[in-house]
C-alpha cells in the first residue's frame, strides 16, 4: 500500500543595487588649514559644501570679511543667501551676500579675526544647493580673506582648494532567492512526535506492508527546508483520496488539522483508521503547537499545514526548518481486503 510524495521547488533570482556616493576632501596650504566636504561630487549633482578651516595667520583682521569664489562651471543660480551659514570665532558674522554672476560668496564680519579663533564653519547649502558642473575634471574653490566688510581691496589671506568632479560609483550585487526542500525516509525505530515507527520509508514511498487485526503500523518521513527567503516558508500536505482499496476504504482518523487528538484503535465502528501527525511545533495557525503530545489527524483532501517558519533557515534545526511527518494506519479484522493506497502532496511555500 504506498503513498506516493511529491516535491515543489521553487527558484527565483533577483539583483540589487548599491549606490555610493563620493566625499571630495581638499588639500592643505600653509595660509590655512582647511577641508571641503561636499554631499556629491557627481557630474551634474545638487551638492551641500560643508568647509571647515582654522585661521593660522596672527594677523589681525577688524571688521573684514571672507570671500569664497568658485569656478564658473559650479551653478548658483538657485542659491538665496538663506542657504549660506558661517559661524565660529569670537567675531560677529553678519548676513552673508550671493554673487550668483560671478559665483561668489561673501561673509563680512564685525570684531577682531586672527588665529585665536579656532574652528571656522562654513555651510552651503540648506534648502538650495550649488549644482556641480557637467564635466567631469578638477576644480577650484578660493578663499580669502579682506580687511574690508564687503570683499573688496587686496586679500589678507588666500586658499586655492580643488577639489575632484566625478561620476558616481555604482557597486551592484545579486543575491539569489533560494528555496530548497527535501523529502527523506525513515528508518525503523525512529521518533515521530512521540511514537516510534515500525516500518521503512523513503522519500518516495511509504508501505505499511501485510495490516493484520489490531496491527498498529507507523511510517515517517523528514522534511527539511533551507531558504533565505525573509518571510521564511509554509509547508502544507494533501492527499487525492482517502486510503482505499475500490469502493473500500480505511476511515480518516477523527481528530482534524485545527484539532488533532490522541490515537485510539478501532473497535469496530469504523474497522480502521488512517491519520497523520507532525513534530512541527511552530506552526502559524493558532494553536502552533497543537499536534505536541502525540496528537493525530485525518480528512486532508485540502492542503493542510504541517511546517512553517518566519524567517530564513539551513534546514537543520527542529520547527526552524526542520520537521517529521508521521502516517499512521490501524485496522480490525473485519476491515475489508484489498489494496489500498492513496497519493499525498506536498507542497513548500517561501515568502521573499
Amino acid at each position: 500500500m504506498p503513498i506516493s510524495m511529491i516535491q515543489y521547488l521553487k527558484n527565483i533570482v533577483f539583483g540589487l543595487g548599491i549606490v555610493f556616493l563620493c566625499v571630495v576632501v581638499s588639500f592643505t596650504s600653509a595660509a590655512f588649514d582647511i577641508k571641503d566636504e561636499m554631499s556629491s561630487s557627481a557630474i551634474g549633482n545638487d551638492s551641500r559644501h560643508k568647509i571647515d578651516l582654522y585661521i593660522i595667520s596672527t594677523t589681525t583682521l577688524n571688521n573684514g570679511s571672507v570671500k569664497i569664489n568658485f569656478e564658473d562651471d559650479f551653478d548658483f543660480s538657485g542659491m538665496l543667501s538663506s542657504d549660506v551659514t558661517m559661524s565660529g570665532g569670537d567675531v560677529v558674522w553678519g548676513t552673508p551676500s550671493l554673487d550668483l554672476l560671478n559665483d561668489i560668496i561673501l561673509f563680512p564680519f564685525v570684531g577682531d579675526l586672527d588665529s585665536t579663533d579656532g574652528l571656522l564653519e562654513v555651510t552651503l547649502g540648506s534648502v538650495n544647493y550649488i549644482n556641480n558642473p557637467i564635466v567631469e575634471g578638477i576644480y577650484e574653490i578660493i578663499l580669502t580673506t579682506h580687511a574690508t566688510s564687503d570683499g573688496s581691496g587686496s586679500f589678507m589671506e588666500y586658499k586655492d582648494m580643488k577639489v575632484s568632479i566625478n561620476r558616481n560609483v555604482v557597486v551592484s550585487a545579486t543575491v539569489p532567492q533560494v528555496m530548497v526542500f527535501n523529502v527523506d525516509g525513515l528508518a525503523v525505530g525512529e521518533n515521530v512526535n512521540g511514537e516510534l515507527t515500525n516500518v521503512v520509508t523513503d522519500g518516495s514511498n511509504v508501505n505499511f506492508g501485510i495490516l493484520l487485526g489490531a496491527g498498529d503500523r507507523i511510517g515517517g518521513q523528514e522534511l527539511t527546508v533551507s531558504t533565505n527567503a525573509s518571510g521564511g516558508y509554509s509547508v502544507t500536505m494533501q492527499y487525492d483520496h482517502a486510503l482505499k482499496s475500490g469502493v473500500y476504504t480505511i476511515s480518516d482518523w477523527i481528530g482534524t488539522n485545527n484539532s488533532p487528538t490522541s490515537w485510539a484503535a478501532p473497535t469496530g465502528t469504523p474497522n480502521g483508521y488512517f491519520g497523520y501527525t507532525t513534530n512541527d511545533a511552530n506552526l502559524q495557525t493558532s494553536p502552533i503547537n497543537r499536534f505536541i503530545s502525540n496528537k493525530w489527524a485525518g480528512s486532508w483532501d485540502s492542503p493542510l499545514e504541517i511546517m512553517y517558519h518566519n524567517g530564513p533557515t539551513q534546514g537543520t534545526t527542529q520547527n526552524i526548518g526542520l520537521a517529521r511527518v508521521g502516517f499512521r494506519v490501524q485496522v480490525t479484522d473485519f476491515q475489508e481486503s484489498g489494496t489500498y493506497s492513496s497519493v499525498v502532496t506536498y507542497v513548500c511555500t517561501p515568502t521573499f
